[in-house]
């Protein structure tokens, strides 16, 4: 009986309980762990969605050895499931194999995964689950790319919790599992399980508490290759949306013909985009990218976290949200490291306490969209329902192509663009101008960022959007609207963000000054002449502030 490990948001191979849960299953049947990835599981609508993808997926070929890791476009649940009923096909018509040859009662396949909590994946699992079970295979899902997995953490009613604060109070408390030790060498998985995986497979022999196990990976032949790729010729078309946000057309070279996508081996070389001669950091993506990544963090990052991590010029945060997107490295590993770590006591409390309440916030929203799927594209607060927003194309255009007027949030937009990441506090500033300075949904900012971002999460996504537009849990007050002027004098004292970013502005150097402040910004487009190919303002800040709080003050 082999196992299958359904590579879905979890690109690696430490620290990986379902891949370990896939070996011991294989182990106790002395058989194979088949490796699938789906690269459906991912929105992949820009090129630098798409290179991030490709590169994590290429480090995770190599990790697993040339031949092992296959990929199968299309809607994930269909795709794993056309691709199962081609391995039964495929096995029962080798030589001295057959699917059939196992006890009666037990599956021919395990299919493994890792949980996925958000509204499109409990579909896919709930589909697949069943789907499988009348093939005769099963699908086990194990671990989750959390530290707390959505649900566990529950008030003394039983609910969720719906504000930050009291959750994460819990979320400390929690005891954080070690990383389990998982890894591949010479085709070869390698883990140190414990008492659940023990428990579910007793042919292993393990002790209760569990033990090491070992399987080999199946490296594909050629002659398998295209068995599967014939017995997968009417491959299901890709889905035209995921989590709500429409799909463009995927990248020509993952297309055969019509609506028939490619199954293929992952990729092992990696793909290179550079921006001003420099390979784009937002396109490393990958284990060792990861593990690299967190290093240079805790030396050179965690020390002056809590301050640095504000300012929009400084390279002060982790930068370790596009890994986490991707599944390079889990959470648990990262605070691992950090505590172990040697620099870690050189570290001051206030900076590692500050990052790990950012880890709580974005398993906060996980935990809230698990128990309230809706609030992906659904107000938290029903009495949003009767808010008046406009529904300004042109107001929107503007604000996606960095042609509002106001340096800072174009300057953002133009990061976004440029390189698919953004800044978190110039995300807060972008958001607040979005939807209290041009009063436009926040639904279209957050499905335009899922669109862009290389580290879009759709349970932090949805909700930051949410937080920022007043309508979600613990939502910044409705009277809390960012000045554009003053968040860029405070966050970018020197003006060197705007300068990288509004190529437009390097001819105004010298009315706003070294230190550009709050007056000279609001001066820029009073001076004469005004600076060559930048728009002036839009709208004006302070009238719309106050149509903002009208407008909430009328929904109170």
């Amino acid at each position: 009986m082999p196992a299958l490990i359904w590579y879905r948001r979890d690109l690696r191979t430490e620290d990986h309980p379902a891949l370990a849960n896939a070996a011991a299953h294989a182990a106790a049947q002395n058989s194979e762990v088949w490796t699938l990835h789906t690269p459906g599981s991912f929105p992949d609508i820009s090129e630098l969605q798409q290179a991030a993808h490709h590169n994590a997926l290429a480090q995770l070929h190599q990790a697993l050895g040339e031949g092992t890791l296959q990929t199968l476009d299309g809607e994930p649940a269909t795709a794993v499931l056309d691709y199962v009923k081609a391995l039964k096909e495929l096995l029962e018509n080798s030589a001295g194999a057959t699917a059939g040859r196992v006890a009666d009662g037990e599956p021919w396949l395990t299919v493994h995964a890792t949980e996925d909590y958000t509204p499109i994946g409990k579909h896919e699992q709930a589909e697949l689950a069943e789907e499988l079970t009348k093939l005769g295979a099963k699908l086990i899902l194990t671990g989750s790319n959390y530290l707390v997995a959505p649900g566990s953490i529950r008030t003394d009613s039983g609910g969720n919790y719906k504000v930050y604060t009291p959750y994460s109070n819990r979320w400390f408390e929690y005891p954080w599992p070690a990383p389990m030790d998982t890894k591949v060498e010479n085709y070869q998985v390698n883990a140190t399980v414990g008492r659940t995986i023990a428990a579910q497979v007793p042919n292993l022999g393990l002790p209760p508490k569990g033990g090491e196990i070992s399987a080999p990976l199946h490296q594909l032949t050629a002659q398998e290759k295209q068995a599967l790729t014939e017995a997968l010729s009417s491959q299901a078309k890709t889905a035209e949306t995921r989590n709500g946000v429409p799909r463009k057309n995927r990248a020509e070279a993952l297309k055969t013909k019509g609506d028939k996508y490619q199954y293929q081996l992952a990729p092992n070389e990696e793909t290179t985009i550079t921006r001003e001669g420099k390979t784009l950091w937002t396109t490393q993506v990958g284990q060792e990218y990861a593990k690299a990544r967190l290093e240079d963090f805790i030396n050179q990052g965690l020390a002056d976290y809590a301050t640095a991590r504000d300012h929009l010029a400084e390279d002060g945060t982790s930068r370790l949200s596009i890994q986490l997107t991707y599944g390079t490295i889990h959470p648990r590993t990262i605070i691992r490291t950090i505590e172990t770590h040697p620099e870690n006591q050189n570290v001051p409390d206030k900076d590692r306490w500050t990052y790990a309440k950012e880890l709580a916030w974005r398993e906060f929203y996980a935990d809230y969209l698990d128990a309230r799927p809706e609030t992906g594209w659904e107000n938290v607060n029903p009495k949003f329902e009767n808010f008046e927003w406009d529904y300004n194309e042109e107001s929107y255009e503007a604000w996606k192509n960095g042609q509002t007027g106001y340096p800072v949030v174009d300057a953002a937009m133009h990061q976004l663009n440029e390189t698919g990441w953004m800044h978190n506090r110039a995300r807060m500033i972008v958001a607040s101008f979005l939807t209290k300075d041009l009063h436009l949904p926040w639904q279209w900012g957050a499905q335009y960022f899922l669109a862009n971002l290389v580290d879009e999460d759709y349970a932090s996504n949805q909700h930051g959007w949410q937080w920022c537009a007043g309508t979600g849990t613990d939502a910044s007050p409705y009277f809390r609207i960012f000045n554009p002027y003053t968040q860029s004098e405070r966050y970018d004292e020197t003006g060197k963000y705007l300068a990288k970013w509004v190529p437009a502005l390097a001819e105004a150097k010298d009315k706003l000054g070294p230190k550009p402040t709050k007056k000279a910004l609001k001066g820029l487009h009073q001076a004469n002449p005004q600076p060559a190919g930048y728009p002036a303002p839009i709208v004006n800040h302070k009238e719309e502030r106050e149509d903002a709080l009208a407008r909430y003050e009328a929904i109170k």
